[in-house]
């Protein structure tokens, strides 16, 4: 079943077919056939894309539950989330979650911050505890992307 699922798994959530999406996940969770990280990210993209952030949360409750530890892009997907819908001060708590977690903001996370936010002097308190001088010098480098 994990097989057939994580190929249907990634149309039904992409596609905004949530309802369809969360039974294929509770069935697959009933037969005991583990979601893996790459199944949590898509469904949790999917969610995220639908503005159900609530959603989205318990997700990602679930997978730490689980046992199923959210990677960088698993974080990416969240920020993203929060930013398109407006959440820019939760950012600083999945910022927290990142650092905690042992793994480094990238490229990726930096800039999807920014480029919902626009102001790198907004951006600052958001990413204080990471240190200002590798904050300052990401930014800059972002900024010259743009």
């Amino acid at each position: 079943m994990q097989a057939a699922a994580s190929n249907v798994l990634p149309t039904l959530s992409l596609q905004g077919m949530l309802v369809e999406a969360k039974a294929l996940v509770e069935s697959m969770e009933k037969i005991g056939d583990l979601m893996n990280l790459d199944s949590y990210n898509i469904w949790l993209l999917g969610l995220l894309r639908n503005s159900k952030l609530v959603e989205a949360h318990l997700v990602l409750k679930d997978m730490v539950d689980k046992g199923v530890e959210p990677n960088i892009y698993s974080y990416n997907i969240v920020m993203d989330g929060l930013c398109k819908n407006g959440m820019l001060s939760d950012t600083r708590m999945v910022m927290g979650f990142i650092v905690r977690s042992g793994l480094s903001p990238d490229t990726v996370t930096y800039a999807r911050m920014f480029y919902h936010i626009f102001d790198p002097a907004s951006f600052m308190p958001v990413v204080d505890d990471l240190g200002k001088e590798e904050t300052s010098m990401r930014l800059m480098n972002l900024q010259r992307r743009c």
